[in-house]
């Protein structure tokens, strides 16, 4: 049981000029683990402060459940300046749409950030003086250099998860957020939280200023859904010099995936030849085929079988889901999981209980797939991305288009799913499939097929991955494997405190069998590999950083 503790700081200030901090202290009880280290401050400064309660109580709502959620305690404190805290002891300030902030307020801000202090600011903080004026530059362009920044009006936003990033950790690759937010302030240079319909427009951000932990979200906490508060518990633990993890969402540290469907139409000849090359250069296709077609040239269609993976190409015209499935199985003499088109309203269920592991969305805005229902009973939704190109296009547009709109999933660390004309593919002669092949191998893209993709999914739903603090520098990270099916490939990523130094592995762990591991170039994370692990297997190691 931990808590969640709020301070009320009353503050007295001489003719001198010295302040003292008088602090009432409120708790309640929530369901958490054992709190972690570090003192976070929710702070309301005085010239922001109103008579009755308004936003500031709703975000310290929202913020304190995040933070009950992720094991920490918050503070709150109310002052006429950010001066008076910096001999308090707090490891992190929390400045939730704090608009106005004084001069004094800004140097305080540099101060704490030099001796390591986080910070956490909200919506428009900073945007005025302590008079009310506008500032220029705006404090957030000294915190997070090259980003610039414009007001926005209030309304409902969607917003969408963007490159990886600490705050980003356990959200998926290009996940959605809804909010309805205050009028505030957006980045023109994008970032890690990002609108989903203009990704130019940045509404979250990271930072290292002056070496502390900076974090920003253009809209207040409370704005956020509930789904939000996961974001919002992993930069208190960033600020506040906590590690986070993320699992990673694919196979042994890959940075995205890739897959092509290939529709099996009238010229299966050239469905043949084009699935040949996609098969001979590395890109099992899924060859989406209707059960009529299927039983019209069942022959080839065992040929073209072999060379990638088979699916019902949904016609709700021709065929219930479950009969297609029979006739085609039938046909092609080779099983069937998956299914391609559109998925009848409220039948997902329906699908699984007919023997479907996985279907495709056209249209979909996911990045990644999705899993709809437990990991070893549910139904792994594949989104696909827009068509790049059409039948007419010569080798070297069609390449390029298809390289340009995996560069924009791949941002995403998300999944480039290319639904392709045979004809195109087969005429090139292997010309498209090679500049894939090479392109994409270099961009350490994981090349699979819509089977093994859905299995991947399922498996990686069913692990955890969860850290215990041992000291200010060491922390125990354990990956357990919660599913029913065997999780290999999982990598996890665990980004470190601002100030760390190299991460390192404990001796132990150095020198077991198949560690593998890797960190980045600025020492801000270290990826570790984790052997195969069994249902209810468990591994466990011991960082210092």
């Amino acid at each position: 049981m931990g808590r969640i503790v709020t301070l009320i700081a009353t503050v007295v200030c001489t003719l001198t000029g010295a302040c003292t901090i008088g602090v009432v202290r409120l708790q309640r009880a929530v369901e958490s683990g054992p709190p972690a280290s570090g003192r976070i401050a929710v702070v309301e400064l005085a010239a922001n402060a109103v008579d009755a309660p308004g936003p500031f109580e709703a975000e310290l709502e929202r913020l304190a459940a995040a933070a009950a959620r992720a094991g920490l305690q918050l503070e709150r404190v109310s002052v006429p300046g950010l001066g008076v805290l910096l001999d308090a002891g707090f490891d992190a300030w929390v400045l939730p749409g704090q608009e106005r902030l004084s001069d004094s307020d800004a140097a305080a801000i540099d101060v704490f950030a030099l001796t390591g202090g986080g910070l956490l600011l909200t919506g428009p903080t900073g945007r005025l003086d302590a008079e009310g004026r506008p500032r220029a530059p705006l404090p957030l362009q000294a915190y997070f250099p090259g980003h610039r920044f414009e007001a926005r009006p209030a309304g409902a936003l969607e917003l969408r998860a963007g490159p990886r990033s600490v705050i980003l950790a356990g959200l998926a690759p290009g996940a959605r957020l809804r909010a309805t937010a205050r009028e505030g302030l957006q980045s023109l240079t994008s970032g890690s939280l990002v609108r989903a319909d203009d990704p130019r427009l940045g509404l979250g951000l990271v930072s290292r200023y002056r070496s502390a932990p900076v974090a920003w979200l253009g809209v207040g906490a409370d704005a956020l859904e509930p789904e939000g508060e996961r974001l919002l518990g992993s930069a208190l633990r960033w600020i506040s010099g906590l590690p986070v993890v993320d699992v990673r969402p694919w196979p042994r540290g890959h940075r995205s995936a890739a897959l092509v469907t290939l529709e099996v139409g009238e010229d299966i000849e050239a469905a043949e030849a084009a699935a040949r090359e996609l098969a001979r250069g590395g890109l099992p296709p899924v060859l989406a085929v209707t059960a009529p077609r299927a039983e019209s040239d069942p022959e080839r269609l065992r040929r073209i079988a072999a060379l990638g993976e088979v699916a019902l190409a949904f016609d709700p015209d021709v065929d219930l889901p479950a009969e297609g499935r029979a006739r085609l199985e039938r046909a092609a003499r080779h099983p069937v999981s998956g299914l391609v088109g559109p998925i009848p309203p409220g039948r997902v269920t329906h699908l699984r209980a007919s023997g479907y592991l996985w279907a495709t969305v056209a249209g979909a805005s996911d990045a990644a797939p999705r899993l709809t229902g437990a990991p070893d009973s549910g139904l792994v939704t594949l989104p696909v991305s827009p068509s790049p190109a059409g039948g007419d296009a010569d080798v070297a547009t069609l390449v390029a288009r298809l390289l340009s709109a995996q560069a924009g999933v791949e941002s995403l660390d998300g999944l480039f799913h290319a639904a392709l004309d045979p004809g195109p593919v087969a005429r090139a002669e292997g010309a498209v499939t090679d500049a894939l092949a090479r392109e994409l191998g270099s961009r350490d893209v994981w090349l699979t097929g819509a089977g093994e993709m859905a299995a991947w999914w399922r498996a990686r739903a069913g692990v955890r991955g969860t850290l215990e603090p041992l000291g200010p520098r060491r922390a125990r990270l354990w990956l357990r494997n919660e599913g029913a099916t065997l999780a290999d490939g999982i990598a996890a990523r665990v980004y470190l405190p601002a100030r760390s130094r190299p991460a390192r592995l404990s001796r132990e762990d150095w020198w077991r069998p198949r560690t593998r591991w890797r960190v980045a170039r600025d020492h801000s994370w270290i990826e570790l590999l984790a052997p195969p692990l069994d249902p209810g297997d468990a591994v466990e190691y011991i960082l210092t950083f």
